[in-house]
């Protein structure tokens, strides 16, 4: 009786261990996890902050761009305009 009592408590004590080091590694296996989002999620956040200034810097140039082509477009009329009203004068020109 005493011998199987003790190999009882030995059977207990092995699936004790066995579930304090299963919790160990899913406490590991949660701590990586985490950092892993964190990391993912700054690289995005990283990622769009870079696209966003990106897709800012393009829209200028198409701003700039389109400013060039009016200007061109109404260049030679602006500047008779200008001049037919006086304005020209008023400013300088």
């Amino acid at each position: 009786m005493r011998a199987q009592g003790q190999a009882q408590l030995q059977t207990q004590i092995a699936a004790e261990k066995t579930r304090i080091q299963q919790g160990k590694v899913a406490g590991i296996e949660y701590v990586y996890n985490a950092e892993e989002e964190r990391t993912n999620a700054d690289l995005d956040y990283e990622a769009n902050k870079e696209s966003n200034a990106d897709q800012k810097e393009y829209n200028l140039d198409q701003q700039i761009l389109s400013m060039q082509n009016n200007n061109k477009i109404l260049g030679n009329f602006g500047a008779d305009l200008m001049e037919r009203t006086g304005f020209g004068s008023s400013f300088g020109g």
